[in-house]
């Protein structure tokens, strides 16, 4: 009775620790790039996107929604200053 409880330990827990093992060393450098990545890449997008509009404190627009939480940010930019700034369809 013990045997059979042994190797199913053996065929089935083990193989999933080690899948779950591999899946969190890699998902915690893959988590921490991400967390430091997106904010830099959301403050570049609106520091274009403010300067393409000719809005005069695109760096501060850019630093204010690159600070988590950003989308806090975003929303007030998105009502304050596309607002403030030209469109640039205008030709």
């Amino acid at each position: 009775m013990i045997l059979p409880k042994l190797l199913l330990v053996l065929l089935f827990f083990i193989p999933f620790m080690i899948l779950a093992i591999i899946f969190s060393v890699l998902l915690i450098p893959i988590l921490i790039m991400f967390s430091l990545a997106l904010p830099l890449i959301i403050g570049y997008l609106v520091y274009t996107d403010a300067k393409k509009r000719n809005i005069p404190s695109a760096a501060l627009w850019a630093i204010f929604c690159a600070i988590p939480p950003f989308f806090i940010g975003l929303v007030l930019y998105a009502i304050f200053g596309i607002s403030k700034g030209d469109s640039g369809s205008a030709s």
